[in-house]
Order: C-alpha cells, then structure tokens, then sequence
C-alpha cells in the first residue's frame, strides 16, 4: 500500500502504524528491534510500544516519507473521557517499492 498513518497515542504510550503488508511488518520490526505488541492482518494493523520517532525513522529507511501530520483530540458523546493523538500520514512512490 503506498500510504501507511502512524499514530501515537498521548494515553496509552502505544505508536499503531496501519497500512503495511507482512513483509512490510517484519522489516519496521527489525528496524525498531522490537516485535510489535499487537498485529491485527485483516486491519493491517501494528501497535509498538518503542518512541514514535523510531518508528518514523524506520518508515523512512524504508522508502516512506511524510506528508501530512497533525494533532488530534476528541471525546465520547456525554462524557469527561478523552483522548489525544498525533497522526502521520506517509508515503512511498511505487518505483520505491521494488526494493523490499
């Protein structure tokens, strides 16, 4: 997939990135040296708890680059319950992609 959002997580200290097939998984693990803490395959989903920057560094090695970011925060409906995120949105041309 050529574009892949990172986000961390402000409550949790969790960094998900969504978007990367399984070859994809097991490269930005091996370049964060740590095994990711949650893997859904149908959502393309991985949660790593290491700092978001080594994660985005690890992107970047890999062909990624960022093209938007942003901070997010939002609330349920009727109650005092928050949460905050920060949310990269990256992406790898697909003359990049041959390498991996």
């Amino acid at each position: 997939m050529p574009y892949v959002f990172v986000r961390e997580s402000v409550c949790k200290w969790w960094v998900a990135v969504q978007g990367l097939n399984h070859n994809e998984v097991r490269t930005i693990s091996e370049k964060v040296q740590e095994q990711p803490e949650y893997n859904n395959e149908k959502e393309k989903r991985v949660e790593f708890s290491v700092p978001t920057w080594q994660v985005l560094n690890g992107l970047e090695v890999m062909g990624y680059k960022v093209v938007t970011s942003g901070a997010f925060s939002g609330s349920s409906f009727g109650t005092s319950f928050s949460h905050k995120e920060f949310i990269w949105t990256l992406h790898r041309s697909s003359n990049d992609m041959d390498h991996l």
